[in-house]
Formats: structure tokens, C-alpha cells, sequence
């Protein structure tokens, strides 16, 4: 068995697994900054009664995680968001480029100078013959 994931383009406001589009951050919590001030982009949004459901953990039902991180088009940034397992990329990472957030649902909004193209993830187990 596999496991066979799509992505599909898909509205950019719906509480789903999916990346990009608005975040379902509520109000009530200030947008994500790194240390360089910089508003964090939104890249994943996963629902924390799919976690319950697919994998049988034991989040608060009716809650999101969302998964933020530093982008900009002018200055390179990967080195403060990437991991390939050296510890001084690792102390990088734990510097808040990078952004996990688990809260309630909210009203769909953007605060960052970017969204990147919304697209639904499913998956589904495939025999593979071989």
C-alpha cells in the first residue's frame, strides 16, 4: 500500500487541509512577525479534527493549526526557515522565522504582503502493484 496525495485548487477560505490561501487566524491574535519584524506568510492551515480523525490524536475539536513562515522576494531567506539537520539551522528555525499556531476558527484574512495560491491536499491509499 501507498499513499497517494493530490492537491487541487480549491476556495481560499475553507476550513480544510490545505496550503495557501487566507489563514482562519481570529482577530483577537496579532499576525505572526519574525524577528525582523516582517509579517509571516500563511502556508498550511490543518484542521485539528482531521489530526483527531486520521492520525487519533486529541486536539480541542473545532480548532486549526496554522503554519506560518518568513518569504520575501527581495532578501534570502531560506537559511532562516530551512533544516538539513546541522544544529546552528536548527537554533534558525526556533528563532520564530518559522511560525506554528494551534487556535480556533476565525474570520478568513491575509495580513502578510503575500498569499501564496490556495490548494485542497487529499490522500488516499493506493495498492501498488510491482
Amino acid at each position: 500500500m501507498s499513499n497517494w496525495i493530490q492537491f487541487e485548487e480549491t476556495d481560499n477560505d475553507k476550513n480544510i487541509l490545505r496550503i495557501g490561501g487566507n489563514s482562519l487566524l481570529p482577530n483577537d491574535i496579532k499576525w505572526p512577525r519574525n524577528p525582523n519584524k516582517e509579517k509571516l506568510t500563511f502556508i498550511l492551515n490543518i484542521p485539528a479534527d482531521f489530526l483527531n480523525s486520521r492520525f487519533s490524536f486529541d486536539f480541542p475539536s473545532g480548532m486549526v493549526i496554522s503554519v506560518f513562515t518568513t518569504y520575501n522576494t527581495k532578501d534570502y531567506f531560506l537559511d532562516s526557515i530551512v533544516y538539513h539537520g546541522d544544529m546552528e539551522e536548527l537554533k534558525n528555525i526556533k528563532n520564530d522565522f518559522t511560525k506554528v499556531i494551534l487556535h480556533s476558527v476565525g474570520s478568513p484574512r491575509n495580513d502578510s504582503d503575500y498569499l501564496i495560491p490556495t490548494r485542497a491536499v487529499s490522500s488516499e491509499e493506493v495498492l501498488v502493484e510491482g
